[in-house]
């Protein structure tokens, strides 16, 4: 067992258990990913990451939105004690014609006997003939459209077919329902009902070629709300989908379903402990494990298969005269793994897919730590064509140099394009190198990234780039080493390379028409993803959220509205009929024209305008708004905090969002300005260090120290401007004010921290907030309003197993039949056996202040 998977053990208790703790999934998260607090986030992130280490195969965004919402168990009963209607499950048949299933529908396979139930966890096109070997032939196949019939040719845009290859996940209903391995096997080698890997191959019927062609997400949203619909609105579920959403409206449902897949997939996509290929999550233990091994589909067969890409189209030998000869192919994942002697096991149920996922992360890792996919030694540029045929298609083209720059892990589907389109002009000739007799680079196994245990220090909060076909953390233990002397060249200039980093990462370009001359006065680098919305209600009578006021706000005296909200105000009002704002700050003090505003809504948006904001509001403080359906008052209210804080010597009693504080109150920024115009050296380097530094979830800010004056001034500036920043950043250090860290970089000149395994170090500065907390020395403020000690959230009612023979009392029976008569159930239902019902109510989160308390 590795550190990481005792690590899991340990905190197992700490994860959601279905029916018992209340559900992962809130009407929070029905708004989308920036409106869902930290704590809310973090817990649903710590259930999938469980599950995501239990489950056998990889976990899809789709199975992961289904765990969460049906309530899947980790420890073997995965959805043993879950809402369904098993026989209501879509039949699959193999070799048969269906209507197509997304990843994640939950199916039954006809037997003959008993039936099978399972969950499809993978899925990919089979139009190449896999018994033809890795090379795609026709070329046409590889990113062709679902109704393409040739070269070029398409057939009817409406109702189509398409060969696809299933994974069944059979064990997912628990031992109850899990057939016997002697039996599996024998279904298997019938070979009638699955395929001798235990896979089911079947000709998937679409409405039309654009139904195939949409992303999986809308996909599974679309199957949801149809064939699974009685299985997604069954009030036995943890929380159902119209609680979440606040109404039974169809076109809010679909709404609302989209942006918890959005959620979901956020929460696997911010987990640096998994590795994600094409929506699909492993931890980085099994990846590393898998690349250590030296048995079939190890490290070894791995780096044979980076090599073949390479190869398949490196020509015999060079001609004399003229140009070399163009060549390009076509190698499909799946079909390769299976040329493996030995791959037999690691190729059936669901460690196929497991295999297919691990195989094209080392080859994405490979082509990432290139100029474009190109190999300059051997002039191939390499490129993934069709993430979805055969396992995954990688076009490899030989003389690279001869084509244009593109990204080479955004699927190209060059292979149709050449035969529907023109082909492109050809590059001029160049000079090409006599070819490398070297061995093809190895694959990195290094397992140190992969089982590294113990506490970490707080991660920086960063955003990578988003690309659905590859996952969105560097991973050393699958990296391609492919040019180590170009590597220790580059180490020996770090200064250098520090600050082009610095330059192309941390600043905005100061020659830019669109961005200010001084880099400090720039958009943050981060903005959208600060502050946000959260804890969104809608009831009869109200709707209410949570809002973190920023300092645009501030400075232009407005204030967001939910649409709903200013939609309905925009009707309602007129010059006779304005709307007003009222607000309360309890523990704090308010002019009388500060408590009742009258405001204006701007002519187009979702904004109120006029606001008078309080002298003592800052960026990042948390506002409770609340606005009664029909009425022309928004009500907003602080939050106080139980214990004060003292950060900068500020003193704060609400609730706050500590990194938008550390961005929007660097020194430069306040109720009448936000520039850095006029700062000393010292309040310079605040300023550069909080506004442009990776940020952490409790307020840290740590700047790479090299690139201290790029980021200040945009440039390198004369020598006594240096020796000033330089004094500036001792003296500050020195006072406390920041402190001495040490992060990495990682081959795209990003920086780290904490730092990174096998990544070159670097010094940063950080800024701690060090808030510590200050007794109350008198009786909080009488203001007669509900005290709040931390951010607050609604809990949506949800079942709860009962202990063994135990009863629910009348009132939870009677409050389950209204629960069940919201959900569409007219007569309400019976609660199930061995359960009780725990109704609606607020929680406190223990760190929705965003302050750590010494």
């Amino acid at each position: 067992m590795t550190t990481r998977d005792i690590s899991l053990t340990a905190v197992r208790d700490e994860v959601w258990a279905p029916y018992e703790t209340a559900p992962v999934l809130t009407p929070a998260m029905a708004a989308g990913p920036a409106a869902v607090p930290g704590e809310e986030l973090d817990r649903l992130r710590t259930y999938l990451a469980a599950v995501v280490a239990d489950r056998r195969g990889p976990v899809h965004t789709a199975v992961a939105f289904n765990a969460a919402y049906f309530g899947y168990e980790t420890g073997g009963e995965g959805y043993g004690n879950g809402a369904f209607d098993l026989d209501g499950f879509p039949v699959v048949t193999l070799g048969g014609d269906a209507p197509a299933l997304p990843v994640g529908s939950l199916v039954r396979i006809e037997t003959g006997s008993d039936p099978l139930y399972a969950e499809i966890v993978y899925k990919e096109g089979q139009r190449h003939d896999t018994a033809d070997g890795p090379q795609v032939e026709p070329a046409w196949l590889s990113g062709a459209p679902v109704h393409a019939t040739g070269p070029g040719r398409l057939g009817s845009a409406g109702p189509c077919t398409r060969r696809e290859l299933l994974v069944p996940d059979l064990t997912v209903f628990g031992p109850g329902l899990c057939l016997e391995t002697k039996k599996l096997k024998r279904l298997r080698d019938h070979g009638k009902w699955l395929n001798r890997d235990g896979h089911v191959v079947m000709h998937a019927r679409y409405e039309s070629a654009e139904a195939a062609g949409r992303d999986a997400a809308a996909a599974f949203v679309d199957h949801l709300l149809t064939t699974q619909r009685a299985a997604l609105l069954d009030p036995n579920v943890p929380v159902p989908l119209v609680h979440l959403a606040g109404t039974t409206d169809e076109a809010a449902l679909r709404t609302a379903l989209t942006a918890l897949m959005a959620v979901v997939d956020h929460a696997l996509m911010a987990n640096d402990d998994l590795r994600r290929w094409n929506h699909y999550a492993l931890t980085r233990a099994r990846v590393g494990r898998g690349l250590a091994q030296d048995g079939p589909l190890g490290h070894a067969d791995l780096q044979d298969l980076a090599g073949s890409v390479q190869r398949s189209v490196l020509p015999v030998g060079r001609r004399r005269y003229g140009l070399e000869a163009r060549s390009t192919a076509y190698t499909a994942v799946g079909p390769w793994l299976r040329t493996v002697a030995g791959a037999g096991q690691q190729l059936c149920d669901v460690e196929y897919a497991v295999s297919v996922c691990r195989a094209n992360l080392a080859l994405a890792d490979l082509v990432r730590d290139t100029e474009h996919g190109l190999f300059p030694d051997r002039d191939v540029r390499v490129g993934l064509d069709d993430p979805f045929e055969s396992g995954g298609v990688w076009r490899s083209h030989h003389p690279g140099t001869q084509e244009e720059n593109h990204d080479p892990l955004v699927p190209a589907g060059l292979g149709w394009r050449a035969a529907a389109e023109p082909p492109a002009p050809v590059r001029p000739p160049e000079p090409q190198p006599a070819l490398s007799e070297e061995p093809v680079p190895e694959v990195a196994s290094d397992e140190s990234t992969e089982t590294a245990g113990g506490d970490k220090a707080p991660d920086a909060v960063e955003t990578p780039a988003a690309d659905d076909t590859t996952d969105t953390t560097s991973d050393q233990a699958t990296a391609v080493d492919q040019e180590a002397e170009t590597d220790q060249e580059a180490e020996t200039h770090p200064s250098q390379e520090a600050d082009e980093a610095a330059d192309a990462v941390q600043t905005p370009d100061p020659q830019a028409a669109d961005l200010p001359s001084t880099p400090l006065d720039g958009p943050l680098p981060d903005d959208d993803a600060l502050g946000g919305t959260s804890l969104l209600r809608i009831a009869n009578s109200e709707v209410s959220w949570q809002l973190t006021l920023r300092l645009s706000h501030l400075l232009e005296g407005t204030l967001p509205l939910r649409p709903i909200v200013s939609d309905t105000l925009r009707r309602l009002s007129d010059a006779s009929h304005p709307i007003r704002v009222e607000l309360h700050h309890p523990g704090g003090e308010l002019d009388p024209d500060e408590e009742y505003q009258p405001v204006a809504l701007a002519e187009e948006g979702n904004t109120l305008t006029s606001i008078a904001w309080p002298i003592d509001f800052f960026p990042g403080l948390r506002l409770t708004l609340q606005w009664p359906r029909g009425g022309l008052v928004v009500r907003l209210s602080t939050i106080e905090l139980e214990v004060p804080v003292e950060v900068d010597g500020d003193l704060i009693h609400h609730a706050y969002d500590a990194q938008v504080r550390t961005r929007e109150s660097a020194p430069g920024s306040d109720h009448s300005r936000d520039s850095a115009h006029g700062l000393d050296d010292r309040d310079l380097v605040l300023r550069a260090v909080r506004r442009c530094g990776l940020l952490t979830v409790d307020g840290h800010a740590l700047l790479d120290r090299e690139a201290l004056p790029r980021t200040v001034h945009g440039t390198v500036p004369q020598a006594g401007r240096l020796t000033g920043l330089e004094t500036a950043v001792q003296q500050l250090l020195a006072d406390r004010k920041l402190y001495a860290a040490t992060g990495s970089r990682d081959r795209t000149g990003l920086p780290h921290y904490p730092p990174r395994p096998g990544e070159p170090a670097i010094p940063l500065i950080g800024y701690d907030p060090r808030p510590r907390a200050v007794p109350r020395t008198t009786a909080p403020h009488p203001t007669g309003l509900l005290r709040h000690t931390g951010a607050q959230y609604h809990v949506e009612g949800f079942l709860r197993r009962l202990p063994t023979g135990e009863e629910p009392s009348n009132a939870q029976r009677a409050a389950y039949r209204k629960h069940c008569q919201w959900t569409g159930k007219a007569d309400g239902c019976d609660l199930p056996h061995g359960f009780t019902f725990v109704t609606a109510h607020a929680r406190t989160s223990r760190t929705g202040s965003g302050v750590r308390v010494r």
